[in-house]
């Protein structure tokens, strides 16, 4: 039986997707801002929150193509990883785990580095100031 959804559960469901990225972007900068200033942890955490409620919406517009880049990015990368394994498989199924691992880890390796670039940024712009 198939689940049916309501518009009020669809409702909260953005709600609360806003709340994380709200919660993930103030965490960012205050992370920033620790690292960089060397603020106190909850004087930080209280400049990020209003950072990011002062700007939910540049930040909801830089979010959802990220979204959607990173969502192709990654079927891209799942695709071509599952070819090159089967391909690998062939000769020897470990070789394909021994190449696509560490390729897996440095695509997510690549993606931390970037999260940490882009909140230095956004924290140099919007508190560096301060």
């Amino acid at each position: 039986m198939p689940v049916m959804t309501s518009v009020g559960s669809a409702l909260a469901f953005v709600a609360l997707l806003i709340v994380a990225l709200v919660i993930m972007t103030a965490q960012g900068l205050a992370t920033a801002q620790i690292a960089v200033t060397g603020t106190p942890p909850f004087a930080a955490i209280g400049a990020g929150f209003g950072v990011a409620l002062r700007n939910v919406g540049a930040f909801l517009l830089f979010y959802l193509p990220l979204a959607v880049l990173a969502l192709v990015v990654a079927l891209v990368f799942i695709l071509v990883a599952v070819l090159v394994g089967a391909m690998l498989s062939v000769i020897s199924p470990m070789l394909a785990a021994v190449l696509v691992a560490p390729l897996s880890l440095l695509l997510v390796l690549l993606a931390y580095a970037s999260m940490f670039t882009f909140f230095y940024h956004a924290w140099r712009d919007t508190l560096g100031s301060d």
